[in-house]
């Protein structure tokens, strides 16, 4: 067997740290991004999991409302806390606003001026009242903030008709703070 010389063995060593000084920088970019990518997941998965909190607690106040379980007078509210939706904590309210009518032309009245006496006669010659009463809940939802994660809070309205079908009237959903 034949022995390497010193020259031999000082010649693999310098290749062996240029290879490491080439590759070193290389690693610590890709690992710097793989770092930041978890980050940026981590902050994204929170920031939903807020959004989809309140969202879902707002469809659950649709549903209460559309079989008549939140039983709510005008100018009545009812408020209630929800524990399951893991570390956040949700904050319900729930406002019932005066009674509206909507007439087929679009016309929006407080339910007291409507006319639901009133008849009109459609294309086929059936008569029928033009107003529908709209019950008008007002939804407040706020999911509290986790570690990093700001609170989220939802602002909603919900018609319900005479038919107990439910209307979404719209909402919108804003981080608090964080």
């Amino acid at each position: 067997m034949k022995r390497r010389g010193r020259s031999e063995r000082g010649a693999a060593l310098i290749v062996v740290l240029l290879a490491l000084a080439v590759l070193f920088p290389i690693a610590l970019g890709v690992s710097e991004l793989v770092f930041r990518r978890q980050r940026q997941v981590a902050r994204w998965q929170g920031a939903n999991a807020g959004r989809l909190a309140v969202v879902g607690a707002f469809e659950s106040v649709r549903l209460r409302v559309a079989s008549r379980e939140i039983g709510l007078r005008p100018g009545d509210f009812r408020s209630w806390e929800r524990r399951e939706v893991g570390p956040r904590g949700v904050s319900v309210r729930v406002r019932r606003e005066e009674d509206v009518a909507i007439r087929l032309d679009g016309q929006i009245v407080p339910a007291h001026e409507a006319e639901f006496g009133e008849r009109v006669i459609d294309s086929d010659g059936d008569s029928f009242c033009p107003w529908r009463r709209v019950e008008v809940y007002f939804v407040e939802v706020e999911a509290e903030g986790t570690a990093g994660n700001p609170s989220m809070r939802l602002l909603g309205g919900i018609g319900r008709l005479e038919d107990g079908r439910t209307l979404t009237l719209g909402y919108r959903v804003d981080r608090r703070g964080g």
